[in-house]
């Protein structure tokens, strides 16, 4: 699938041009974009995950034969796939007039094959799947920025300055939940609490925010009948851990080295301007590595094209 994709990349959002990546593993998006009328066609990289890492052999229609050095080789129990989806809730903190700090909890619901066309289930790739081997994934991510509101929206630019980080976990036993921070004011310090049965949740990639950006029309309540705002965020380099043990590469297998960027699309159920409030809603990840920097227009396109997916996914969750 890589050699349809055209030379653009995402290491920025915002048409901020971004150093020569060195490092060999990561998260971004790499979308080739065609719009006819009001439809929009995004081309997606593959990658491939290797399930049984948790003891779960994988299956479905994008199964493929695990590469050798992991631990499934030889058996056709790998999957490959090019998007994840999932839903986060985050608390939203103004600490001024004009900042803010964020503290996410994103989990994983499903990865998705075909350019986003076909949804897996946990049954085929194991995620949510309770039967044995399957897992949960789940990610963290602290982080602050700018705002500036005016009577009818605000526009918010994270600052990658003021500290970020980013977590992906694995849960194989699907035992573990979550206690949200009170409020948040540390950005770049994981406030977001891992309770329940966590000795067995694995660490899978770190990674820092580069950019990010998004704009909400205030007040705004989906269950109201309004229309909220939507999100992108690029996050640079995504690690995936080494070593002994379950490691992120042990099960994120293709390719390798691995991408160097990713790129988290979103929007929001609800959004006011409060000190300190809890958000939630849905959002996407795509991976891919960067060679080009697109037009901005292109960009702009990409990330409504995501959100334009992940509503027609909750309409027809509803219908």
């Amino acid at each position: 699938m890589l050699n349809r994709i055209h030379s653009y990349s995402l290491p920025s959002v915002f048409g901020v041009r971004a150093k020569k990546l060195l490092m060999s593993a990561a998260f971004v998006v790499v979308a080739s974009i065609a719009m006819g009328g009001n439809a929009f066609a995004l081309v997606f990289p593959d990658f491939t995950i290797d399930p049984n890492a948790f003891g779960f052999a994988g299956s479905g229609p994008t199964v493929t034969t695990c590469p050798a050095g992991t631990i499934g080789a030889g058996t056709n129990t790998c999957v490959v796939a090019d998007k994840i989806i999932g839903n986060y809730v985050e608390v939203f903190t103004a600490t001024d007039a004009t900042h803010f700090s964020v503290d996410l909890l994103y989990t994983f619901s499903s990865f998705v094959a075909n350019d986003g066309g076909t949804q897996l289930t946990g049954g085929q790739t194991g995620l949510g799947d309770s039967s044995a081997g399957g897992y949960n994934m789940y990610a963290f991510f602290s982080g602050g920025g700018t705002f500036a509101c005016t009577g009818t929206g605000c526009t918010f630019t994270v600052d990658p300055s003021l500290g970020s980080a980013l977590q992906v976990w694995a849960d194989p036993d699907e035992n573990t939940t979550f206690v949200a921070p009170a409020t948040s004011t540390a950005p770049g310090t994981i406030n977001w609490t891992a309770s329940g049965i966590t000795t067995d949740d694995k660490l899978m990639a770190t990674s820092v925010a580069q950019s990010g950006t998004g704009s909400f029309p205030i007040p705004c309540s989906i269950s109201g009948g309004q229309a909220c705002g939507s999100f992108t965020v690029v996050f640079q380099p995504l690690s995936l851990t080494t070593g002994a043990g379950l490691t992120g590469d042990d099960f994120f297998v293709r390719p390798v080295p691995f991408y160097i960027q990713v790129n988290l699309s979103g929007q929001l159920n609800s959004f006011d301007t409060t000190q300190t409030q809890t958000i939630n809603g849905s959002a996407d990840a795509i991976f891919a590595s960067p060679s080009a920097v697109p037009e901005p227009a292109t960009l702009t396109l990409l990330g409504v094209g995501l959100v334009v997916m992940a509503r027609r996914r909750r309409n027809s969750k509803k219908a």
